[in-house]
């Protein structure tokens, strides 16, 4: 049976509704990791779309029996056992599945693909929601270092952010379902470079003395919104005008989500290694503003001591044998582009030949 249907367990969620004359037990093929290793009962706001079974028998009352793919988690109350915070309390508070995020976590450092198409958009949704109504959530600066070294511990932050837009990418979504439930046709790419002040940003290398990726002044970083500031939107067409090279030097600043540490192709890392993939924090948010050219740096203080090295824990080497496992989904991603492909990323010759675009996913 296990071979026939390709699971090999399931799990029985019993679920309590106020207006259920019994308990509701739903059968499902998977549930938050975080519940699995809680002890005794849970007491979690959870939705489930699930398929009716039957009526069955609790004691001496009805259990209505359903079937499920997942079990979605909206946790509304902070709890450092099960490491939920005030900003992934925020996310379920507007519509994101917090169990989700166990599987973005597990997917750092690799390509986007369908194992984050649903937390995607529901992330970008929620970026929408809040900006349009009210958070207590302060935004953090973005730690770019640490986001870049451990960014699973930084996963759905909340986060500051500052930088330069250098090129925009308007991503048509295709899913009916997509803009049925979260009312999004299209979206915008905005390919950046975020300051790094007088720090080095060095990966390891695999063997000594052999060069590696080195990034003195910017590391670029990926940001997704739905809306564009009327001065963005007018470099943006002033850009397209002047040919499909042509960059954009903006600066820019938002308060957004972290989603994760993508990975692309890029002809910086690949004059290193030909299947050395770039990596990129990306953010959703739903609208940038220009900054002030004089405004302060936020990360000052990774520039503490001026014109020091830091040396990434990203292995090398290791991103080289992940770029080589997902390369064939990264051919297909590339040949689903939209438009404006072509031309440098920055002075650093980044050159972004996929983005976050599902649409060979609604096919």
């Amino acid at each position: 049976m296990a071979e026939l249907f390709e699971f090999d367990k399931q799990y029985l969620v019993t679920m309590l509704l106020p207006e259920s004359p019994g308990p509701v037990i739903v059968h499902a093929l998977k549930v938050p990791d975080a519940w699995l290793a809680a002890a005794g009962e849970l007491n979690q706001h959870a939705v489930a779309e699930a398929l009716f079974l039957q009526v069955g028998r609790d004691g001496e009352g009805p259990a209505f029996h359903f079937a499920a793919n997942r079990i979605a988690w909206l946790p509304e109350q902070a709890s450092d056992a099960m490491k939920i915070g005030p900003t992934e309390v925020l996310l379920a508070e507007h519509g994101v599945d917090v169990g989700l995020m166990e599987t973005v976590r597990e997917r750092n450092r690799k390509p986007l693909d369908g194992a984050d198409y649903e937390s995607f958009y529901q992330m970008l949704a929620a970026a929408r929601s809040i900006a349009t109504g009210a958070s207590d959530i302060a935004a953090q600066p973005m730690p770019l270092v640490q986001v870049l070294e451990h960014p699973q511990q930084f996963q759905g932050q909340w986060m500051s952010v500052h930088g330069r837009a250098r090129r925009i990418t308007k991503i048509v979504v295709e899913s009916a379902d997509i803009r049925e439930r979260f009312k999004i046709d299209h979206y915008w790419q905005i390919d950046s470079l975020a300051p790094v002040g007088k720090t080095v940003i060095q990966f390891k290398t695999p063997k000594p003395g052999e060069e590696a990726p080195t990034y003195a002044d910017a590391f670029p970083m990926t940001l997704c919104v739905l809306e564009l500031p009327p001065e963005l939107e007018a470099a943006r067409l002033k850009a397209e005008q002047s040919g499909p090279d042509a960059t954009l030097n903006e600066p820019i600043q938002f308060e957004g989500f972290f989603y994760k540490l993508w990975v692309y192709r890029s002809r910086y890392t690949t004059q290193f290694d030909e299947r050395l993939m770039q990596p990129s924090p990306m953010f959703v948010a739903f609208s940038p503003a220009i900054a002030s050219p004089a405004e302060s740096n936020p990360w000052i203080g990774l520039a503490a001591g001026g014109g020091f090295l830091i040396v990434l824990s990203i292995v090398w080497i290791a991103v080289w044998r992940m770029g080589r496992r997902d390369d064939a989904m990264e051919k297909r991603m590339t040949e689903r582009r939209q438009p404006n492909d072509g031309g440098s990323l920055n002075d650093l010759d980044l050159d972004v030949k996929s983005g976050p675009d599902f649409s060979h996913l609604d096919k």
